[in-house]
């Protein structure tokens, strides 16, 4: 596995001043002000209030349990984020299959898992409730692994819309990869069904591994021109009606 370079040393920086001085020393000028009170101001989002500007990025942790459920040290990280008072919590990805599993511990929303998933969430209202009278506005970031995909013995399965020779042999997340599957027009539209789910949540957000994957496959020109272009109304970015893609592609 390839070294990740750190050139920052943020926990060092004490101030916004030391901050500012190191961006600018290499070469990288962020505007900072010592005057935070816009993060205290609450914001619309569409018809939802979010009270603050405060967000829990989705930082999956690896620690969910083998049945797809939230654990207990889930629990208690969403409920601490909650009672800490982000204004947003976005709820890290969650698979919506077995297969799309990047790891063993990750969570999985399905028949068995939704009521525990859904007690979790309640609870970090309930939290947030209990210390600011309100709760947050909840983002679930929903997922289907594709080429990231691993099986319970961490074993890599990846799954993916095309061959691209540029990545085919590195997949997993220790740079090797497994045999990959090249997924049916089923499989996907059986993936986007299942990834258009708006229960619990203020909004659901879909990693773009499928879409990114149908660009690669037919081309961003064929699938603006079928009019599959990003929605945002739409918790599936791109509406992908495969036929018409495949009679675009071949001249039809």
């Amino acid at each position: 596995m390839k070294k990740v370079l750190k050139p920052f040393k943020f926990g060092t920086m004490k101030t916004a001043a030391d901050f500012e001085k190191t961006m600018t020393e290499a070469g990288l000028p962020f505007p900072v002000d010592e005057n935070v009170d816009i993060l205290a101001k609450p914001i619309q989002i569409g018809d939802k209030i979010v009270p603050n500007r405060l967000c829990i990025q989705p930082l999956e942790g690896f620690d969910g349990e083998p049945d797809g459920s939230p654990s207990d040290l889930i629990r208690r990280r969403y409920k601490r984020y909650a009672g800490g008072g982000a204004g947003m919590i976005w709820y890290e990805s969650i698979a919506i299959s077995e297969d799309g599993r990047c790891n063993p511990l990750q969570m999985v929303i399905r028949p068995s898992t939704v009521q525990s998933i859904r007690e979790m969430v309640e609870e970090a209202n309930a939290e947030a409730i209990k210390n600011f009278g309100r709760r947050p506005y909840n983002v679930l970031q929903l997922t289907h692994s594709g080429r990231r995909s691993n099986n319970k013995q961490w074993q890599s399965t990846p799954l993916a819309v095309c061959e691209n020779p540029y990545m085919d042999d590195h997949n997993s997340i220790d740079g090797s990869s497994g045999k990959i599957t090249i997924a049916s027009d089923d499989k996907i539209e059986e993936i986007i069904r299942r990834l258009k789910n708006r229960q619990m949540m203020d909004c659901i957000v879909v990693k773009e591994d499928v879409s990114k994957e149908a660009l690669k496959k037919y081309g961003e020109d064929t699938v603006n021109a079928v009019g599959a272009t990003w929605k945002q109304q739409d918790v599936f970015g791109y509406e992908l009606d495969f036929a018409k893609l495949e009679q675009v592609k071949s001249g039809m």
